[in-house]
């Protein structure tokens, strides 16, 4: 809980702080002038972690609970209850990270 109050205190920082990191960061990635650029900085930010969660804890435990009494595993689960469930979420990061 005190990791995901971390991420959410990091909305107040400003975009433009973190401009010259994030920068340095893809340079001494050698990810200069490639997609990877883009994508990588924005996957870890605070909002997309804090839209998954909220929406995350909407999925019923009965759901999750179902699947481990038919003898589903942990990635099982995840592949074939949570992934499916959250395409919707997903979507919408998707659509808001091109805008």
């Amino acid at each position: 809980m005190i990791i995901f109050w971390m991420i959410i205190f990091t909305m107040m920082i400003p975009e433009q702080v973190t401009l010259i990191p994030t920068f340095i960061m893809v340079q001494k990635l050698q990810l200069f002038d490639t997609h990877w650029a883009l994508i990588l900085p924005s996957i870890s930010l605070a909002f997309e972690v804090f839209l998954m969660r909220q929406f995350l804890l909407t999925v019923p435990d009965e759901r999750i609970e179902a699947a481990k009494i038919n003898g589903a595993s942990e990635w099982g689960i995840f592949w074939k209850i949570i992934v499916p469930l959250a395409k919707p979420a997903m979507g919408v990061l998707g659509i808001l990270n091109l805008c």
